[in-house]
């Protein structure tokens, strides 16, 4: 999954520029078993020493148009020994 941050907004310059209106590339479509919502049972760390363990019970779904929605809100903690990551909140693109 890929996620894009907000943009930031620049002061204005000086300079008189104009910039074209972004366009959106249709996305491919999607292999219909994928479409649906998914729950992570099982979090591989990426790295092979990492200490964390937990953050499975997110959900992932899959639309038709080949967007994804990343739900957060029922996901349990990534623990270490000295540290805890808890992510909250929902994320749609594409």
């Amino acid at each position: 999954m890929v996620l894009y941050g907000a943009c930031r907004k620049e002061e204005p310059s000086q300079q008189n520029v104009a910039f074209a209106a972004p366009t959106r590339t249709p996305l491919p479509p999607l292999d219909n078993c994928l479409v649906g919502t998914w729950e992570a049972e099982t979090i591989t760390p990426i790295g092979a020493d990492s200490p964390y363990k937990g953050g499975t019970g997110f959900h992932l779904t899959f639309k038709e148009d080949g967007t994804q929605v990343a739900d957060y809100s029922s996901m349990k903690p990534l623990k270490s020994e000295s540290i805890v990551l808890v992510y909250q909140g929902s994320a749609e693109g594409g």
